[in-house]
């Protein structure tokens, strides 16, 4: 997009909480054992320092809380929606998928489950 004379950079994106639960630690546990490159795309690289020198301007950072409620077929579209998983056709495909849904059924409640964000906003006036 074309940005107007004193016009708004913002930049917002989900990063999920890691370890403030049981559930998110064992969650981050299989993205590490089973993810192709997952260390290597997490948004946690991306910084206001980043930013600036990317774009030669100071950023200001705003945070903000935000979840979502899932069923297992909802965590498990969840996972399979990342490009960092393994496919269908990958050898421990199904050994994820397994472990997957046991990390579910032990920290289900009322069949579902919460995954716990910060929202990071970046933004500046260009």
């Amino acid at each position: 997009r074309i940005l107007r004379d004193n016009g708004y950079i913002v930049l917002i994106w989900n990063e999920r909480q890691l370890d403030s639960t049981e559930f998110l630690c064992g969650y981050e546990n299989l993205l590490l054992e089973f993810g192709t490159d997952y260390e290597k795309v997490r948004h946690e690289q991306i910084t206001q320092k980043v930013l600036e020198e990317a774009f030669e301007q100071p950023f200001e950072e705003a945070v903000f809380e935000n979840s979502q409620s899932l069923n297992y077929e909802g965590l498990k579209g969840r996972l399979l929606s990342s490009s960092y998983v393994p496919t269908a056709e990958h050898p421990r495909f199904e050994e994820m998928l397994k472990k997957l849904k046991t990390l579910f059924d032990k920290s289900a409640k009322n069949d579902k489950i919460q995954v716990l964000y910060d929202t990071k906003v970046f933004y500046t006036k260009f």
